[in-house]
């Protein structure tokens, strides 16, 4: 579990004053993963993350490694 107590940020474009994100808030965090090796030099590795509350997505990732 994060949470953001207090953040700020000022930050300027071309001289332009920008708008003051919002990163107040608490977001939860699952993640997911598995490794397995389908021959003696292949390895695979899978992952999955989900978020929820303030901020809100999935990503995942797939690699493979063949080492020799």
């Amino acid at each position: 579990m994060n949470h953001e107590f207090r953040g700020s940020l000022a930050s300027t474009l071309n001289g332009v004053a920008m708008g003051e994100p919002n990163m107040k808030g608490s977001t939860g965090l699952l993640e997911l993963g598995v490794s397995w090796q389908a021959q003696k030099a292949w390895t695979f590795d899978a992952n999955l993350r989900g978020m929820a509350g303030k901020h809100e997505g999935v990503t995942g990732m797939v690699t493979e490694k063949y080492a020799f």
